[in-house]
């Protein structure tokens, strides 16, 4: 719609409609959901869907197994950030480093104060949290993405 004071062009609340609508009829989503309840119920914690979008990952469906305190998810549609989530860890650490550092690099690599205290900050500190990733066969972020 266009705002009348100034004559910009706004999305409205149309498009996100549309969006939620998409996502509800998705079968990724719709066969994803059992799994994903189940984890975040047996867990009691935040698990959350994410698909590969080109170069970037964005976030289509969370799931809250704590069952006190206020949920809210804010990043839900956002693009994953690859350098400080546990997510980004995940896919970067099985592609080729080259590669995964081209895309971290490109993406940027968030600052503390735009995510978590212990966020990795340099180059080498990226490659230490995909090694351990690697190492795993999965990923952790305590306190990269955000402090708790």
């Amino acid at each position: 719609r266009q705002d009348g004071a100034l004559g910009n062009y706004v999305l409205s609340l149309k498009l996100v409609s549309l969006g939620l609508k998409h996502l509800a009829v998705n079968d990724l989503v719709g066969l994803s959901r059992p799994v994903l309840e189940h984890l975040a119920n047996d867990t009691a914690e935040l698990v959350r869907l994410a698909v590969i979008d080109h170069d970037d990952m964005v976030w289509v469906a969370a799931y809250q197994g704590t069952r006190s305190g206020l949920r809210y998810d804010p990043d839900s549609g956002s693009t994953v950030t690859l350098s400080c989530s546990a997510t980004g860890f995940a896919w970067m650490a099985h592609v080729p480093e080259e590669i995964a550092l081209q895309k971290i690099l490109r993406q940027g690599i968030t600052s503390r104060e735009d995510s978590g205290p212990r966020a990795p900050q340099t180059i080498d500190e990226i490659r230490a949290e995909l090694t351990k990733t690697r190492d795993n066969g999965f990923a952790i972020a305590i306190d990269t993405y955000s402090l708790g």
